[in-house]
């Protein structure tokens, strides 16, 4: 939101100006149209010095809301671009290979108890906050039905019954994690936030050399992200509630980071070479990147944990490959 105000801003400060410039127009006598007569005459009458003057301002006025309208719409689109779940709110839940979310909802049904301290905090900080941590809601939500699309894939790939049941423990933290995160969100936003509805999600034949790698990027990479980005956010937090929120979260996320692991040593063992290359292919392609969301944490930080992380996940990937 923050992008989408600083994107709209030449326009509306275009469009005060234009409407500064039309008053100050408003405000000056004008000339005495002339009669009618005077024109049917046939007479050589200065005609142009009796021409409806052309408005000041108009076309500032224009430009500002189509620049305040445009940069608006563009700066919302590159801020929520900017706080996507894909790499630092872990696993996401794909349909047709793309993360999806739930829809935004007013009810309950999704929150704890959890009461953020909101004193000495503008009603914009408030409304900032209430964003993010919407935004941390939703794919923590969204990641409850993809464990459990993991687990019916392992199911179904014949894996062993411990490793699905991880899967349901998975879900069961998202759950609470999601309910955490919209609490925080409605403490700050002031709106009954919760969970809206979900895309369907795929129910494709198991393909394991994607399985693998899903759970490559999604898992061992995304919610290892997930889990340092929270725990060095915990450290930095002031507000006890949100540092105790950050840490339950940075060790659930360490923990389905591990699982994820699991799954792709799983993999490796069930499947052919098609698996192996895949899982290569897809870790030469990594690119580090992560975003803060909600977490007071600076960009060069997070990008420096990203980076990290992709090459402890290229490490850790090579020691399993096959020889």
């Amino acid at each position: 939101m923050d992008l989408m105000v600083l994107f709209a801003l030449p326009g509306i400060m275009l469009l005060i100006w234009g409407i500064v410039a039309r008053r100050r127009q408003d405000q000056r006598p004008i000339a005495p149209s002339l009669p009618p007569a005077k024109i049917e005459d046939g007479r050589a009458f200065p005609f142009a010095a009796y021409d409806a003057p052309v408005r000041a301002g108009t076309a500032r006025i224009v430009l500002g809301i189509l620049l305040a309208v445009g940069g608006g719409f563009f700066g919302l689109v590159c801020d929520a671009f900017r706080h996507w779940p894909g790499m630092s709110n872990g696993r996401p839940l794909r349909v047709h290979g793309r993360p999806r979310l739930s829809r935004r909802a007013r009810g309950t049904g999704w929150h704890d108890d959890a009461r953020p301290g909101l004193e000495r905090m503008t009603a914009w900080t408030r409304v900032r906050l209430g964003e993010r941590w919407l935004a941390a809601a939703r794919a923590e939500h969204a990641s409850v039905p993809a464990f459990r699309q993991l687990g019916n894939q392992l199911g179904a790939a014949g894996a062993p019954a411990s490793l699905v049941l991880r899967c349901e423990l998975a879900a069961a933290d998202e759950i609470r994690h999601a309910r955490r995160c919209f609490a925080l969100a409605r403490a700050y936003a002031g709106i009954d936030w919760t969970a809206g509805e979900l895309p369907r999600s795929d129910a494709a034949a198991v393909d394991l050399p994607a399985l693998a790698v899903e759970s490559l990027i999604d898992g061992c990479l995304g919610e290892g992200i997930a889990a340092d980005l929270a725990r060095a956010g915990a450290g930095r937090a002031a507000d006890p509630v949100i540092a105790e929120s950050l840490e339950m979260i940075a060790n659930d996320e360490a923990v389905h980071a591990e699982l994820a692991w699991d799954v792709v040593a799983f993999c490796l063992g069930r499947g052919d070479g098609r698996v192996g290359r895949a899982l290569t292919a897809a870790a030469r392609a990594i690119r580090a990147g992560a975003s803060p969301g909600p977490i007071d944490l600076p960009r060069a930080a997070c990008r420096d944990l990203a980076r990290a992380r992709v090459a402890s996940v290229r490490t850790r990937l090579a020691t399993l490959m096959p020889a």
